[in-house]
């Protein structure tokens, strides 16, 4: 992810995938404390199970909190048509809808 807000310093933040509409699909990364908390990477690899080419794939990226709770810093759609659009695949930034947050996610998804 590149350029978060709302991250207290230090902070750890995770990213979680699913399939739109499917709890179930749902996979996360690990927490990872960067020296740079505001662009963290994960390096994650993952199959999503149930995913057809009509869904859309939602990616969340948290700011773990241990003592107050997870807080959400932004969510960003995968729509099926990118991945249409990519012949399968998509390689890119997703701009994370927060509300003054900021930020992408980067990801890579191969049908």
């Amino acid at each position: 992810a590149n350029g978060l807000g709302g991250v207290e310093g230090g902070g750890a933040t995770y990213c979680v995938c699913e399939v739109a509409g499917k709890p179930y699909t749902k996979v996360q990364t690990y927490a990872v404390t960067d020296a740079d908390p505001q662009n963290p990477c994960w390096n994650f690899e993952e199959f999503v199970r149930e995913c057809s080419s009509s869904d859309e794939l939602v990616f969340s990226v948290w700011n773990q909190n241990l003592d107050e709770g997870d807080a959400l810093l932004g969510r960003a759609v995968l729509t099926s048509e990118q991945i249409v659009e990519g012949k399968g695949c998509f390689d890119g930034e997703l701009d994370l809808d927060c509300r003054e947050n900021g930020g992408c996610v980067k990801v890579r998804v191969v049908n």
